[in-house]
C-alpha cells in the first residue's frame, strides 16, 4: 500500500514538471542499498531510486562478476519512477555463493537507456572474502641472524739462537800413553816377583 502511495505521488510530481534534483533535465538511477562490497544472506530489499522526465520502465537484474556472454536474470520490473525506495526483493539462497553485480536500468521514452551497477557478494553457505592488510612500512624489522665467522688464531713462531757448546773440564783420571806402558811394566814386574816368592816357598816346603 506504502509503495503505491509513492508511486502515485511521484507520477502527480512529474505531471506537475517535477525536474530530478541531480540533474535537471536528466535522468537519475541509483542503487542505495546494498552498498558495494557489501556482503550478502537470505532475502533482502533492494533500494535506490529510478527517476527521469520520459520514465517508461526500468529493470533491477542481477549477473555473475565474470559475465562474458551479458547474461542477466531480472529480479524485478519497475513501471513507475521511484525516489529512494525498494527497487525489488531478492532471495540470494536459489543461487550459489560467489560474487555478483546488480543492475538497475531505466529506460526512457526516447529509447535511451542508464545503468547503475553495484557489486556484492553472496555468501549464505561459505565464508566472506577477507583482504589481509600487508605490513607497514612501519613494522618492526625482523631479527636477522648473519653468517657466523670462525676466526682462527695465527700461531707466533719463536725463534731461538742455537745453542752454543759449553766446554767440559779436563778429565784428571785421562791415561797418557806413557802412564798405560808404566802401568803395565810395574804390574808385570809384580806378577813376577809373586811367582818367584811363590816358588820359593814352595822349595823350602819340599826340604
Amino acid at each position: 500500500m506504502r509503495h503505491g502511495i509513492l508511486a502515485a505521488a511521484a507520477a502527480v510530481v512529474f505531471a506537475a514538471g517535477f525536474k530530478p534534483a541531480l540533474g535537471q533535465a536528466g535522468t537519475t538511477v541509483v542503487i542505495a542499498s546494498p552498498g558495494e562490497g557489501d556482503v550478502l544472506q537470505g532475502t533482502l530489499g533492494i533500494r535506490g531510486t529510478a527517476m527521469a522526465e520520459a520514465f517508461v520502465s526500468a529493470e533491477l537484474a542481477f549477473a555473475y562478476s565474470t559475465n562474458p556472454a551479458n547474461v542477466w536474470f531480472t529480479i524485478s520490473e519497475i513501471f513507475q519512477p521511484i525516489v529512494d525506495a525498494e527497487l525489488g526483493i531478492w532471495d540470494t539462497t536459489g543461487i550459489s555463493d560467489g560474487d555478483y553485480i546488480l543492475r538497475l536500468r531505466l529506460i526512457t521514452a526516447d529509447g535511451a537507456g542508464k545503468d547503475a551497477f553495484v557489486s556484492v557478494q553472496v555468501r549464505n553457505y561459505t565464508t566472506a572474502s577477507v583482504i589481509v592488510p600487508t605490513a607497514s612500512p612501519t613494522s618492526p624489522p625482523l631479527l636477522q641472524i648473519g653468517t657466523p665467522v670462525v676466526v682462527r688464531a695465527t700461531p707466533t713462531i719463536v725463534r731461538t739462537s742455537p745453542l752454543t757448546a759449553t766446554p767440559l773440564p779436563a778429565n784428571t783420571a785421562s791415561l797418557t800413553a806413557t802412564d798405560v806402558f808404566w802401568g803395565f811394566l810395574r804390574g808385570g814386574l809384580a806378577v813376577a816377583a809373586a811367582c818367584v816368592i811363590v816358588g820359593a816357598l814352595l822349595v823350602r816346603r819340599r826340604h
